[in-house]
């Protein structure tokens, strides 16, 4: 039974651990911003004290035992606590894109190895072909042989050539395995070579192009959420500098002799660490802000040179099988010729190969086309969505 690559993605983009990983650090970044909200409401501790020594020249002092409350309240910080809260919303914002392009990384990953393992398949399919021919030819020199034996050395090219072919069909079954073993994390189930589809097979790339246009930059999760992480650092300099500056509280205190509300201020005048922390997320912006335009600039030529692959790779496969077709006609008339002497086994041998490499530039064309529509989709995040619209 065939399992289409859609099929795979559709269930791996839901519940992969990678992906309820990322969906967990979302709800991690939703608590950091009810977190730093908080940092507005008062703070009541519970205290109390047991004197286990003590000498006493009162002697009305006889309680060794005082419990007693604590609050506090920021009244005013210059912005830090606003900025923190800032902070943290772009950090939920960073999360929550993240969700959405670690699912395109994942569906990527997994398209990658099943159409790895799909290429390979396909190979083998064109090699055990030209295994079969050289089974053909070989029984044929067998009974020539018999009656001629001057052709016996053409056997021991037409068997040297056999296995060559067989060498070439055992390495592309060993890339087959490992691309189906390592596909087989992503499944409930081991997938076999005959249950490999072409996924773009109804595609060509002019309709793929036109059936999921390129988003514009600022809907690409990749984008958004480095520029969320630019806006979280931005915050983060502003929450910096403003916690170098005085701090008032509301305080309060309360035990059985004592009662006590008043207003504090808190300013470190001297603090070496806060201010070569100021100069760090400083450097941190920098930093950001050249990862955006990377970011931007490796999405759009990610892009470009995907939609070009695709166009080239299809003009090749269309190439290629006209030569195939041609190539048939001409294989057919060597071994025609072949059996008269007319050819000799060389050139029949020859014509055995040319046609498996004109095969195998067709495949290689195929495959680099399929790679470029999934490189494509990713590069628009659209992967996750194809998966779902298309069959």
């Amino acid at each position: 039974m065939a399992t289409p690559l859609q099929d795979i993605l559709q269930v791996a983009l839901s519940h992969d651990p990678v992906v309820l990983a990322a969906k967990a650090q979302e709800l991690e970044a939703q608590s950091g911003v009810k977190m730093a909200t908080a940092e507005h409401y008062p703070v009541v501790a519970l205290n109390a004290e047991q004197d286990f020594m003590r000498k006493e020249y009162d002697e009305d002092a006889k309680r060794t035992f005082t419990p007693g409350l604590n609050g506090k309240m920021n009244l005013f910080a210059w912005g830090a606590i606003e900025a923190q809260r800032d902070k943290a919303k772009a950090e939920e914002q960073y999360y929550h894109q993240r969700v959405y392009a670690t699912q395109e990384d994942l569906g990527f990953d997994i398209g990658q190895l099943y159409l790895s393992a799909l290429s390979a398949k396909e190979a083998i399919d064109i090699y055990q072909e030209s295994l079969a021919w050289h089974h053909k030819i070989l029984g044929e020199l067998s009974i020539i042989a018999t009656h001629d034996i001057g052709r016996r050395s053409e056997m021991v090219e037409a068997e040297a050539r056999k296995l060559s072919v067989e060498t070439t069909l055992y390495q592309f079954r060993r890339s087959l395995n490992l691309a189906l073993s390592q596909l087989a994390k992503y499944t409930n189930t081991r997938i076999h070579a005959g249950d490999l589809t072409d996924p773009f097979t109804h595609w060509q790339a002019q309709k793929l192009i036109a059936a999921y246009q390129a988003l514009a930059m600022e809907h690409n999760p990749s984008y958004l959420a480095q520029e969320a992480e630019l806006s979280s650092v931005r915050s983060a300099l502003a929450a910096e500098k403003a916690s170098r500056k005085p701090s008032i509280n509301l305080m309060g205190a309360v035990d059985r002799d004592n009662k006590q509300i008043y207003v504090n201020l808190s300013w470190n005048v001297f603090d070496q660490v806060g201010r070569h922390s100021v100069d760090r997320s400083s450097h941190r912006l920098i930093s950001a802000e050249r990862r955006m335009e990377q970011v931007s600039r490796d999405l759009a030529e990610v892009k470009r040179t995907a939609q070009e692959d695709m166009l080239q790779s299809e003009a090749v496969s269309v190439v290629a099988s006209r030569q195939i077709e041609a190539k048939r006609e001409v294989l057919r008339a060597y071994e025609l010729q072949f059996k008269i002497a007319r050819r000799s086994l060389i050139d029949l041998l020859d014509a055995y190969s040319e046609l498996s490499n004109i095969a195998m530039t067709k495949q290689t064309a195929q495959n680099n086309f399929r790679l470029a529509a999934l490189t494509y989709l990713k590069s628009n995040a659209q992967l996750a969505q194809w998966a779902t619209q298309s069959k």
